[in-house]
């Protein structure tokens, strides 16, 4: 027996407000004609066989799965990380270039034999504070990539 019209749109339009997924599926069976008795009946019969599962409420999550769902997503570009390894490097090298320069300096008194040492540890400095700049930049998108 094939559906008329009007009982179509009838399912159609049920299929719309519905919310439950396995009478959805009920629905959609009905309407490419596999099941004829779905359209008579209002609620899904269950099977003894098959169980529904009990969801637990949502003031006490069961699972880490439960839990998970509600953190939100962090994302971790081990690349872009390494990208700041090398110039932090510089940088804590530069600054104990200079923190042993002026050690050395209260020490002996004597700023013309540590002045190398600052400008290295200056330097070292730049050079970190420049890579670290240029990977806080985002990156290009090749032009293969681009839309």
């Amino acid at each position: 027996m094939r559906f008329t019209e009007q009982d179509r749109r009838e399912l159609i339009n049920r299929l719309k407000k519905i919310r439950d997924p396995r009478e959805r599926d009920r629905v959609l069976w009905a309407l490419a004609d596999q099941d004829q008795n779905v359209f008579h009946d209002a609620r899904p019969t269950a099977t003894p066989s098959r169980l529904e599962p009990v969801r637990p409420g949502p003031d006490r999550p069961s699972s880490i799965n439960a839990r998970q769902r509600d953190m939100p997503q962090i994302n971790f570009n081990p690349g872009r990380v390494l990208q700041f390894v090398v110039p932090a490097f510089f940088i804590i090298f530069g600054l104990i270039r200079i923190g042993q320069a002026a050690m050395n300096y209260m020490a002996s008194q004597d700023i013309e034999v540590e002045i190398p040492n600052l400008v290295m540890g200056g330097i070292f400095l730049i050079i970190g504070l420049a890579g670290v700049f240029r990977a806080m930049r985002p990156s290009r998108i090749k032009q293969e990539e681009a839309p």
